[in-house]
C-alpha cells in the first residue's frame, strides 16, 4: 500500500469506526508500521480526535434539552401527519368531484334529446314484419327486453304484428300479437315457475263474447305453455299450414 492510499483510508480507521474492511485495516496497519511519516500523521489525527472528544464531553448540556428535542420531534411528526391527512382529504375530495362530474355527464348523455333515425326505425319494423320466425323473435326478446323465452312454432310469423311484455294475473309474461284479416290472437308465454302446468293441461277451452281462450303446448318445451286468446271463427288462419316452412 502506498502513502496516498494509506492517508485516504485513515479517516475510515479511526476509533469506533467500522467502515474499513478487515483486509484494508490490516494493510493500513502494516503500512503505518513501516512508514514513519504516515504513522506520525495518523497519531496526530488520533490525538486531535481525542482532544476534541474531551472538549465536547466537558461542555455542559442545558437542562431539559433532551425533553425539548423530543417535544420538537413529536411536534414535527404531528405536523407531517396533519399535512398527510390534509393531502389525503384533498385528493379524496378531488376524486369525488371527478366521479360526480362523470356521473352527471353520463346522466346527461343518457337523458339528452337524441336524433331519431327514421330509416333505422323503418328497417327494424320492415325486418320484423317480413322476416320473423320463432327463433328470431326469441332473439328479439333477449336483445330488446333482456328476457330469455320461447316462442310458439305453430304460428305463422308472417302475421306477427307486435311482441312485448304483458301482465297476466299479476305476473309479467312475454306476449305476441298475430293478425290476419278478421282473425287476431294474443299469445301469452307462461312457465311452470309462474303457473301450474298440470292445471293448464286440464283447462277446458273458453268461448264467450266473441273471444276464444285455449292453451297450447309443444313437446319440445314441456315447462312452457302458450295461452291463446283469439277472435275469429278459427285460429287456423294464423297457424302454419301443414308441410309449409317458416
Amino acid at each position: 500500500m502506498d502513502c496516498r492510499t494509506a492517508r485516504l483510508l485513515m479517516d475510515f480507521a479511526r476509533p469506533r469506526c467500522s467502515e474499513l474492511p478487515a483486509d484494508d485495516a490490516d494493510a493500513l496497519g502494516q503500512h503505518l508500521a513501516g512508514c514513519a511519516d504516515c504513522d506520525a500523521l495518523a497519531r496526530a489525527e488520533r490525538a486531535a480526535d481525542a482532544r476534541l472528544g474531551e472538549a465536547m464531553r466537558v461542555v455542559s448540556i442545558p437542562e431539559g434539552l433532551r425533553g425539548r428535542i423530543l417535544s420538537r420531534l413529536d411536534l414535527e411528526r404531528g405536523n407531517r401527519r396533519r399535512r398527510l391527512a390534509g393531502w389525503t382529504v384533498r385528493v379524496a375530495a378531488a376524486a369525488a368531484v371527478v366521479l360526480l362530474a362523470v356521473y352527471l355527464g353520463l346522466v346527461w348523455y343518457n337523458n339528452r334529446a337524441r336524433k331519431l333515425d327514421l330509416w333505422a326505425l323503418h328497417d327494424q319494423v320492415f325486418t320484423r314484419t317480413y322476416s320473423a320466425d320463432a327463433k328470431k323473435v326469441e332473439g328479439w326478446f333477449k336483445e330488446d327486453l333482456n328476457i330469455t323465452t320461447v316462442a310458439p312454432t305453430q304460428f305463422n310469423y308472417a302475421y306477427l304484428k307486435e311482441f312485448g311484455i304483458s301482465s297476466c294475473q299479476g305476473r309479467r309474461v312475454p306476449s305476441l300479437y298475430f293478425a290476419n284479416k278478421d282473425t287476431e290472437a294474443h299469445v301469452y308465454v307462461v312457465t311452470g315457475e309462474q303457473f301450474d302446468m298440470d292445471a293448464l293441461k286440464e283447462a277446458e277451452p273458453i268461448d264467450s263474447g266473441g273471444f276464444h281462450v285455449e292453451v297450447r303446448q309443444e313437446v319440445e318445451v314441456p315447462d312452457h305453455a302458450f295461452v291463446v286468446i283469439y277472435r275469429g271463427d278459427s285460429l287456423q288462419p294464423l297457424l302454419m299450414q301443414e308441410g309449409s316452412a317458416q
